[in-house]
């Protein structure tokens, strides 16, 4: 248990890796488009947020599971 436990809790951490550079990544094209007056970066950035949205959707169910499947287990004996 253990070690899926572990698999899993590493699969969140790459998973918030992940969205965390794709919001940085927004805030930079958001500030370029601001003080550039570019509006189709600005649309860009906008649409993006759907696929940073479905991100952090796939890590709060992630970690639903886990707290799930930790809960529902006895913890292994030392």
């Amino acid at each position: 248990m253990r070690e899926g436990y572990r698999s899993g809790v590493d699969r969140i951490v790459s998973g918030l890796v992940h969205t965390s550079q794709l919001g940085a990544t927004a805030v930079r094209n958001a500030t370029r488009a601001l003080l550039e007056a570019d509006p189709a970066l600005a649309e860009e950035v906008i649409s993006e947020e759907v696929r940073v949205d479905a991100q952090v959707a796939v890590i709060e169910d992630r970690c639903f599971q886990l707290l799930y499947a930790s809960g529902t287990r006895r913890p292994a004996s030392r």
